[in-house]
């Protein structure tokens, strides 16, 4: 039975687990206490417990009842549990006597947590389904069917996008132009076996062996395995550590086979080759002869103008090929020039009659707690918890929202008929069923949510006045490769066309029916008139309701935004690709 609880709580971490699973592993863990002792020592303090510890550690005010952690709340309603709390001498040098105490009582009620919490969740989900409401005399009910709450079970860890078969990553960039603009690779992009065709610009390659590379465009390069590049034309410089030792460059009359660290090949689009090596000894060979492999030693460098000519010894070049300290310059010079035409782009857009709000996110000094609302004086956002960092380029601010209280309030008075609402934001973690972007403090009648799941969707919610809510989730459109990677979101509220549209990066990533939403079985609860939307007292970055909703009050965002706008129209598509085009860090 051990092996069947571990395998269980392996693929619980993992975020692999089935449903059927799922339900096996609640019933060992309320089996015995030294399964469940078994669950926590195979955990290593579950990410909540990391959470609580850092609150109980930092903050000297007690948690409110809105911020507080799920675990704060079963600490509340279960019984401890006697769990042992020795751990390595190592860990009790990092956290305080009282910290263990407290991770100890809270890993004892872990397991029971586990199987509460989806009880709960699917009870709460069957009471919301069937909710009654109270309707003025005369006004007929319409029934709402909640669709798949077996959702609900979606744990954060089963986002994945590893790719197996990787060979690179796409380390850093300057000013790409590809062959292929919509196909093209991002920052941070695990790339498999491909050709890069770059027609201009400067990108960073980190071979998963080990060795890096920068290209320069023009340029075509293979990628074949992560020992081996076939380069068409252009210009690379390798850096090559003993953990790649024979990393290798071929053209189409020769191979290059780096034998110590660093090396730059120039081959020209007629076929002229220039070998440079900087560090260490390159190993070359004829690929139609195979004869016998000549040697280029440091500081040593050879040049041929085309196949069929002999190869001569040329003076040595380094400042021919990129170096990484050339590259950083490059890119904070463009970082720089991208920042300047986002200001400009900026003072263009606080011209528009329909701009109700504008946070820019550039700190105030003399009113450190203020996000200032750059259309008017009003409106301004009160800063709670965040701490300022980088944004999207270099002098460029942005908030980052970390622990539970992070959060800027801020209140939107008036009704509207259409609503746009874009941000740049940053996530760094799916450690939240809802992370929040824009929250009414009520989700009253006509009040708007918006928000991203573990699961990978973004998704809005409208409250009518006869049904619970109704939704609007786009399919599973984030993942794992998107963390620490800014992005655009726009939500746009379309009363003429009787649409709600999620874009992603200026593009439609889900569009649904105003009435029905994303839930195929919904219907319709608003009618032919218009609706009035609200938004009222809200945050960003998090959500402190007025009244407990759902078992999902904690919906801290785990990121940093950058900019956050709201229009009293539907911006049209090509607005908002536009407004991405402008504003998009070097990617």
């Amino acid at each position: 039975m051990n092996n069947r609880l571990d395998d269980l709580i392996d693929q619980y971490c993992a975020g692999c687990i089935e449903e059927s699973d799922f339900i096996e592993l609640q019933s060992l863990l309320l089996e015995s206490d030294a399964n469940r002792q078994r669950y926590y020592e195979m955990l290593q303090i579950h990410s909540d417990l990391h959470e609580l510890v850092d609150t109980e550690l930092h903050d000297e005010q007690e948690t409110s009842p809105l911020t507080r952690t799920f675990t704060d709340t079963i600490a509340v309603e279960k019984p401890q549990a006697n769990v042992s709390t020795e751990r390595p001498t190592g860990l009790n040098r990092i956290f305080p006597t009282q910290a263990w105490m407290l991770v100890a009582s809270v890993s004892s009620i872990a397991a029971a947590f586990l199987a509460v919490v989806v009880w709960q969740q699917s009870r709460s989900l069957h009471a919301h389904a069937n909710q009654q409401t109270v309707l003025p005399s005369g006004q007929e009910r319409k029934v709402v069917s909640v669709v798949n709450p077996a959702k609900s079970l979606m744990l954060p860890t089963q986002i994945t996008s590893h790719k197996t078969d990787s060979l690179a990553i796409l380390q850093q960039v300057v000013d790409p132009v590809w062959q292929d603009g919509e196909d093209s690779p991002r920052v941070g992009d695990e790339l498999t076996a491909q050709t890069l065709d770059l027609q201009n610009g400067i990108i960073h390659l980190a071979f998963l062996n080990g060795a890096t590379a920068i290209l320069e465009g023009p340029a075509k390069l293979d990628l074949i395995n992560r020992q081996l590049g076939v380069l068409h034309h252009g210009k690379i410089r390798c850096f090559v550590p003993e953990s790649a030792h024979g990393f290798t460059i071929e053209t189409s009359t020769n191979r290059f086979v780096d034998l110590g660290t660093q090396f730059g090949l120039d081959v020209g689009i007629d076929g002229e080759q220039e070998l440079h090596v900087f560090d260490g000894e390159v190993e070359m060979q004829s690929i139609q002869d195979r004869g016998t492999a000549q040697r280029i030693v440091s500081g040593k460098a050879i040049s041929r103008d085309a196949p069929d000519h002999n190869w001569s010894t040329v003076a040595t070049q380094p400042t021919r090929f990129t170096s990484v300290e050339k590259l950083w310059g490059l890119k904070q010079r463009s970082d720089q020039r991208r920042y300047e035409r986002w200001k400009q782009h900026i003072a263009t857009v606080l011209e528009d009659p329909d701009l109700v709000v504008l946070y820019d996110f550039e700190p105030n000094a003399s009113e450190p707690s203020r996000l200032t609302n750059q259309k008017s004086d009003s409106i301004h956002g009160t800063i709670l918890g965040c701490e300022w960092s980088r944004g999207r380029w270099d002098g460029k601010s942005a908030l980052e929202f970390k622990r539970p209280n992070n959060r800027v309030q801020f209140n939107l008075p008036g009704t509207f008929e259409d609503l746009t609402m874009m941000t740049w934001l940053r996530i760094d973690g799916f450690d939240r069923f809802f992370s929040s972007l824009m929250s009414t403090d009520r989700f009253d009648n006509h009040h708007i949510h918006w928000h991203f799941k573990s699961s990978g969707q973004i998704g809005s919610g409208i409250k009518p006045p006869s049904s619970l809510r109704v939704l609007y989730d786009t399919e599973e459109t984030l993942g794992y490769e998107d963390l620490g990677r800014w992005m655009h979101l726009a939500l746009v509220v379309n009363q003429t066309d009787q649409t709600v549209t999620h874009f992603l990066n200026g593009q439609v990533v889900g569009q649904f029916p105003l009435h029905t939403g994303s839930e195929k079985m919904r219907t319709d609860v608003f009618g032919s008139e218009l609706w009035p939307i609200r938004v009222g007292k809200a945050e960003l970055g998090n959500w402190s309701p007025a009244e407990d909703y759902d078992e999902w009050l904690v919906r801290n965002l785990n990121g940093r935004i950058d900019e956050f706008s709201v229009f009293r129209r539907a911006l049209s598509n090509q607005e908002i690709q536009q407004s991405y085009e402008l504003g998009k860090p070097n990617s």
